[in-house]
Parts: C-alpha cells; structure tokens; sequence
C-alpha cells in the first residue's frame, strides 16, 4: 500500500509539473499580449510595463521564474488589479468558491443517495418513476439554464429568494441547486442500478435468512457495497463542481475565485490565468489522489490487489 501512494503521488507532481507547463507555453502562444488593449499608450510606458512585469524576460526564464513561483507558492502580481496579487485574489476568492463547492457537494451525495436508495426499494412503483423523473431532469438541463430558470421563477415571479450576491443561507440555495443538478441526478441513477445489483447477491439472501432487521441488511450491507462507485465518483465530482462554479458565480454574482478566473479569460491578465489554473488543477489532482487512497482503504479487494501487485 505504500509504494501505491508512493506511485500516486509521483503521478500526481508529473501532473501538476504537464499541466502548469502547458498553461505557461500556451499562455505565450496567443498573439498579442496583456497590454495590446491599451490605446494611446506612449511605446516608452509599455516597455516599462513589460520590464516591471518581466515580459521582456527571454522565454526559458521566465518559465524558470515561473516554475519558482509555484514551488514557492508564489503565483506574482495581477496585470489587471493594481497593488494585488494573484495569491491575494486566492485568499480573498476562495473560502467562498469552497463553501459553495463543500455545500453543493454535500447536497449532490446527500440527495442523490437517499433518492437512489428510495428508488431502488420501491422499484417499478411511484416513489421510483418520481425519483428517476427528477433524475433526467437535473441530468438534462446544464448548469446555467438550470440558475436562469431558478432566478426566473424564484427571484422574479415569486419573490422568495434573492436573485444574487452571497452572504445569507438564502443566497446559497439556487447556486447550490443549479451547480448540484447534474452530480445529483448522476449519482441517484448510479446507486438505484448497484443498489439493485446488491440486493440480488446471495449474501443478501443469507442475510434475511439469518432474521437480521430490514434495516441492518440494507443499510449495513447492501448500501455500503452500493456506495462504492459513489466513493469513486467524488474526484470527478469535485471537478465538475468546481468548474462549473465558474459560470454559476458570475450568474450569481458569487464573489468567488471562479468569477475572477472568467474575468481574467477577457482581461488578458496571464499571471492571474496561469496562477488560478494551477490552483484549480492543485485542488483537482488533490481530491482524485485522496478518492484514490481512501477507495484503497474502504475496499478489502482493491487493497489486496495492490498489496500483491505493490509489495
């Protein structure tokens, strides 16, 4: 198990070392430059510009100074925010783009297992054919139509939730529902299937034959096999959660690090672009190597495995 998560995390460092290499090389590739916009800019001002920022730096060393700055954790100024840095806008953005993600990820496991669950044991019956009519309805519908429609119906025509800004426990709701949409249709479809599967394995049927309550054997046995595949999801959960926050915040106009990150997109500013893909691919990386480990450790097969394969 240890040369596992050794091998994991050198795949993670090789990853984040591919991803932030090609954000820098890329970043450099796009014609123009984060002072192309400026008009009516005396030539001698934009070479100052330029030398403060290091641009007029040959490209082999700015890419050293920009490896630094990672390792340092040093992702340098904003072309665009005066007197702020990238690792200002981090620690200003993202205990709000966090929240938003912990709380939408939380609704997204909650709900959508308790709703597989219930699907699962009143198959063919009403609360099924409900739960799964939810289930396509939150699987079709993207993101943003999903926080425009919530905006519309709640904000506009009924007046019971306010339509943006962040805050209050009442701002938080049609976010975390718009961006939970998706997750939480995908999982309650995945845990009603292995949820099925489960109860038709023989080890059910010793189970009840035992006399052990209805609840023991479901909650106990069958739900703890059926989550499985849900433990494996939530790497690809927290990316799919956390990107999609960077639509969702600008709807909402959430002042998180995902709103920043769109803006930077128009305002050509390259440190902010290159410093906050790095960080959301920092945090991506993370949560699919601790999904990776924590997977090892809840499935006896999958630790034997790489016990035999590893040691």
């Amino acid at each position: 198990m240890g040369r596992y998560v050794l091998r994991r995390l050198v795949s993670v460092i090789l990853t984040l070392w591919v991803i932030a290499t090609l954000t820098f090389f890329l970043m450099h590739a796009v014609p123009g430059g984060p002072f192309s916009k400026e008009k009516n800019v005396p030539q001698a001002i934009l070479q100052n510009l330029n030398a403060k920022y290091h641009l007029d730096w040959p490209i082999e060393r700015q890419y050293i100074h920009y490896l630094k700055g990672i390792v340092t954790w040093d992702f340098g100024p904003s072309f665009r925010y005066r007197d702020r840095t990238v690792n200002d806008i981090i620690k200003d953005g993202f205990p709000v783009s966090a929240t938003l993600g912990a709380l939408s990820i939380g609704f997204s496991v909650i709900v959508g297992v308790l709703a597989g669950v219930v699907a699962a044991l009143h198959r063919n019956k009403l609360p099924d054919y409900l739960a799964m009519f939810a289930a396509v309805i939150g699987y079709s519908i993207p993101s943003f139509i999903m926080a425009t429609l919530l905006i519309f119906i709640f904000a506009y025509t009924l007046h019971v939730l306010p339509s943006a800004m962040w805050g209050r426990w009442d701002q938080a709701i049609m976010p975390v529902i718009s961006l939970s949409a998706l997750p939480t249709a995908f999982i309650a479809r995945m845990v009603r299937t292995t949820m099925l599967e489960a109860l038709a394995q023989d080890y059910i049927r010793v189970a009840r034959a035992k006399g052990l309550p209805g609840r023991v054997v479901i909650f106990r046995h069958a739900l703890r096999n059926a989550l499985m595949p849900v433990v494996t999801y939530l790497g690809p959960l927290t990316a799919g959660i956390l990107t999609g926050s960077f639509v969702i915040e600008s709807i909402f106009a959430i002042p998180g690090i995902g709103r920043d990150f769109v803006q930077s997109i128009s305002n050509r500013d390259y440190t902010m672009i290159m410093g906050l893909t790095v960080f959301y691919s920092i945090l991506l990386v993370s949560a699919n190597f601790v999904v990776d480990i924590l997977y090892g450790f809840l499935d006896p097969r999958v630790k034997v495995a790489k016990g035999g394969a590893g040691e």
